[in-house]
């Protein structure tokens, strides 16, 4: 028992030392597309049709694209269920590369950094595969209220009623997710701005550097190193003695 339990306290002594290195983050740029598949009020304002209507067949009212940009080595392994990762600013991406939607052929746009958004936007994926993301902003038009909602692969449009109320149903249709559901996939890489470069001919100050006070406190590292040392010499001894009895 004290075998194990001055094992694990060592073990506990050098992870709190020595913690494990956080995944370097990994950005992936990709497209994603939908569809629309009901406008039940309000499609004329909102210029949409649904997507396999006879006279639409790839009409602009009836097209759902974006794009969005995330930090591929946050996404979840298999079997995890769901997860929401949430999207955040990135170096040298506007807010637009980080996540932006357009419906059908009119005035609905919709991107990352918007004043109206309602909750944090995330991506999501179930099992480790894209499902689609957590979105909501809201928008006027023609005078009425509108929400527009992302709910994993679901999306719909609602109208606020005279009590401020989202309820009736404007719009609504889906993403399209799985395996193949992020499409035109690439690494983004930041460009991080070098540090200027001082001229050929600069003349450096010649005053020393100012000296450390000599009560400068040892990094903790060192104390907890020391002292899982020590227990491990303890617990050798131990050991010995019990032997030798």
């Amino acid at each position: 028992m004290s075998k194990r339990l001055g094992a694990s306290s060592i073990s506990a002594l050098l992870l709190f030392a020595f913690p494990p290195a956080q995944a370097v983050p990994l950005y992936l740029s990709a497209d994603f597309s939908g569809s629309v598949t009901n406008t039940p009020h309000f499609s004329t304002e909102l210029e949409l049709q649904r997507t396999k209507d006879k006279d639409c067949n790839g009409c602009p009212q009836g097209t759902v694209s974006g794009h969005v940009l995330f930090d591929a080595s946050l996404a979840p392994a298999a079997h995890s269920g769901i997860v929401n990762i949430p999207l955040a600013s990135i170096m040298d991406a506007s807010d637009n590369f980080i996540f932006s939607i357009s419906l059908g052929s009119g005035p609905l746009a919709f991107h990352f950094g918007s004043a109206n958004i309602g909750e944090e936007p995330a991506i999501q994926f179930k099992h480790g595969v894209f499902n689609g993301f957590n979105f909501s902003e809201t928008f006027f038009l023609d005078g009425n209220s509108f929400r527009f909602d992302i709910d994993g692969s679901n999306w719909d449009i609602k109208v606020a009623n005279k009590n401020g109320v989202y309820s009736k149903l404007a719009a609504s249709g889906l993403l399209d997710v799985g395996s193949s559901g992020l499409l035109n996939q690439q690494v983004f890489e930041p460009i991080s701005t070098p540090p200027a470069e001082l001229p050929i001919d600069a003349e450096f100050p010649s005053t020393p550097p100012a000296e450390l006070p000599a009560n400068v406190p040892e990094p903790a590292t060192l104390p907890l190193l020391g002292l899982g040392l020590a227990a491990m010499v303890f617990l050798n001894k131990k050991l010995r003695i019990r032997k030798a009895c």
